[in-house]
């Protein structure tokens, strides 16, 4: 499969995901999230990914962990389920070698350790890498782990 597909398809998938979330105040939607998947390899198991709290959007809290569950080997399943779903089947085990998250000024939080309201300046920090659950070849392979 060409790269740029496969590209499309992976943030698509992990959009969706995130489009699919539930606050207690409402639901977030199409677009909630900024997501821009970078560096995929030939296969698609390792990619960078950006995750962008968008400017006039509320959310709980910008906690990536809250929004991503990079820890979690359902996370990289349901990911590898919307894939199979694009008809994208048989990616090796994954890793997101860095995760790069962004908040924008403005975005609104109100979650536990953020302060209330409209972040008054940008944010943004580096996590990773996050291997699919069980995977010691990846990491391995993975030469930034």
């Amino acid at each position: 499969m060409p790269l740029p597909i496969l590209q499309q398809a992976l943030t698509r998938a992990i959009s969706d995901m995130l489009a699919d979330s539930r606050f207690y105040f409402g639901n977030s939607g199409p677009g909630y999230f900024g997501v821009e998947v970078s560096n995929l390899s030939p296969d698609g198991s390792r990619f960078d990914l950006t995750l962008t709290f968008k400017s006039g959007y509320r959310y709980c809290c910008i906690e990536w962990g809250c929004h991503l569950a990079l820890y979690s080997s359902g996370w990289f399943r349901e990911v590898k389920d919307r894939l199979a779903a694009a008809g994208i089947t048989n990616v090796p085990p994954m890793t997101v070698r860095n995760l790069h998250v962004v908040v924008e000024k403005g975005a609104i939080s109100d979650g536990v350790g953020n302060v209330p309201g409209p972040h008054e300046s940008r944010l943004e920090y580096d996590e990773g890498p996050f291997h699919e659950v069980g995977d010691p070849i990846a990491r391995e392979m993975d030469p930034d782990s």
